[in-house]
């Protein structure tokens, strides 16, 4: 059961009062945490952490009603009402460029508060903030470190915020082992023999009612045979008989 509850007024050093936010908390007693999730990834077109972080949403709502999902977005641009994003999310209205900037050498600015009464939290997009709870950070790969040449600045900017997240005793998530093993060498050592390193594949996500196979693929399929896809053609090999 949640009830309303306030988050205390503050006072910024000008003597401006900041308005009185209300949230919505578990009642003493009751089981599972609020776990904070960073939503920013669903704003705009959706790559493939914004599906990966879609379908997590959706699945913490269908099969663990006993966790209290609280998103958030980190992004200025966007505002207090963006667009693609669960009802009730958070949004934390400062510029991802500079925080990322600050994060990467200190441990303020907090946004524990706004993010009350979650008590984990869960980084599903590298930008992990400096919490006094858990911190769980998805690394989807390392290319940002191993091949720093071929991502853009923003994205290269990432590699010490999550060496200071770690450094903090962050959690890694993983969705692959090969990705594991890339974030313990670049990351660690000694993640995963500490518990810190977590794989938790991806699941199959929902494939629309009615779809149909192009047609050399569903010529191949039914002639028993598996195809290669790329970007230039179609290269079939016999598949072995049962």
């Amino acid at each position: 059961m949640l009830f309303r509850s306030p988050v205390p007024e503050s006072i910024t050093r000008s003597g401006r009062r900041l308005p009185r936010v209300w949230y919505e908390r578990r009642m003493p007693g009751a089981a599972g945490p609020a776990v904070a999730i960073d939503v920013t990834p669903l704003i705009g077109p959706r790559s493939g952490i914004g599906v990966a972080v879609a379908s997590i949403m959706t699945a913490l709502r269908a099969h663990e009603p006993d966790i209290d999902p609280v998103p958030y977005t980190l992004s200025a641009r966007a505002g207090r009402h963006p667009l693609g994003v669960p009802d009730g999310t958070r949004a934390v209205t400062l510029p991802a460029g500079p925080l990322t900037r600050v994060w990467a050498h200190s441990d303020r600015p907090r946004i524990d508060r706004r993010l009350a009464p979650a008590r984990v939290v869960h980084a599903t997009n590298y930008l992990a903030p400096p919490s006094r709870f858990p911190v769980l950070v998805s690394v989807w790969d390392c290319s940002f470190v191993r091949d720093p040449q071929h991502c853009p600045p923003a994205v290269r900017a990432l590699a010490p915020v999550v060496r200071r997240a770690v450094a903090r005793g962050a959690t890694l998530h993983c969705a692959s082992e090969f990705a594991a093993a890339e974030a313990e060498e670049v990351f660690g050592p000694g993640l995963r023999a500490a518990g810190r390193l977590a794989v938790v594949p991806l699941g199959v996500p929902d494939i629309p009612a009615g779809g149909t196979l192009p047609a050399a693929v569903e010529a191949a399929v039914g002639d028993r045979k598996s195809t290669r896809l790329n970007s230039s053609h179609v290269s079939e090999s016999r598949m072995p008989s049962s």
